[in-house]
Protein backbone atom coordinates (compact mmCIF):
# COMPACT_ATOMS: atom_id res chain seq x y z
CA UNK A 1 0.00 0.00 0.00
CA UNK A 2 1.25 3.51 -0.89
CA UNK A 3 1.63 6.27 1.94
CA UNK A 4 -1.29 8.58 1.25
CA UNK A 5 -0.79 11.58 0.02
CA UNK A 6 0.44 14.76 1.84
CA UNK A 7 -2.36 17.41 1.58
CA UNK A 8 -1.25 19.82 4.42
CA UNK A 9 -0.74 22.69 1.97
CA UNK A 10 -4.01 22.02 -0.23
CA UNK A 11 -6.82 24.89 0.11
CA UNK A 12 -10.54 24.34 -1.44
CA UNK A 13 -13.26 26.34 -1.44
CA UNK A 14 -16.81 26.50 -3.04
CA UNK A 15 -17.34 30.09 -5.46
CA UNK A 16 -20.94 29.07 -6.07
CA UNK A 17 -21.14 29.34 -2.47
CA UNK A 18 -21.22 32.80 -2.13
CA UNK A 19 -25.16 33.81 -1.88
CA UNK A 20 -25.68 31.40 1.60
CA UNK A 21 -23.96 32.07 4.73
CA UNK A 22 -21.79 29.89 6.02
CA UNK A 23 -23.31 28.77 10.00
CA UNK A 24 -23.71 25.57 12.40
CA UNK A 25 -26.83 24.97 9.68
CA UNK A 26 -24.86 24.73 6.36
CA UNK A 27 -20.92 23.90 6.98
CA UNK A 28 -21.96 20.75 6.73
CA UNK A 29 -23.69 20.98 3.00
CA UNK A 30 -20.31 23.22 2.19
CA UNK A 31 -17.67 21.04 2.91
CA UNK A 32 -19.70 17.78 1.29
CA UNK A 33 -18.45 19.27 -2.00
CA UNK A 34 -14.68 19.26 -0.61
CA UNK A 35 -11.87 16.95 -1.88
CA UNK A 36 -11.52 16.17 2.03
CA UNK A 37 -15.07 15.08 2.68
CA UNK A 38 -15.52 11.73 2.82
CA UNK A 39 -18.84 10.26 2.02
CA UNK A 40 -18.62 7.39 4.42
CA UNK A 41 -18.01 9.12 7.25
CA UNK A 42 -20.59 9.09 10.04
CA UNK A 43 -21.73 12.75 9.27
CA UNK A 44 -22.16 11.65 5.89
CA UNK A 45 -24.50 8.63 7.38
CA UNK A 46 -26.24 10.63 10.01
CA UNK A 47 -27.30 13.16 7.04
CA UNK A 48 -28.38 10.40 4.76
CA UNK A 49 -30.98 9.18 7.48
CA UNK A 50 -32.02 12.83 7.72
CA UNK A 51 -30.12 13.28 11.54
CA UNK A 52 -28.30 16.24 13.21
CA UNK A 53 -24.86 15.28 12.87
CA UNK A 54 -24.11 18.38 15.53
CA UNK A 55 -26.54 15.85 17.71
CA UNK A 56 -23.42 13.76 18.88
CA UNK A 57 -25.57 10.95 20.18
CA UNK A 58 -26.53 9.97 16.48
CA UNK A 59 -22.63 9.32 15.32
CA UNK A 60 -22.05 7.15 18.21
CA UNK A 61 -21.97 3.26 16.95
CA UNK A 62 -24.93 1.13 18.43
Amino acid sequence: MSAPEDQTGLMWSDPAWPWRPLNRSTALQYFEHSPFYDPNSNNAAARAQNLDPSNEAVLRPA
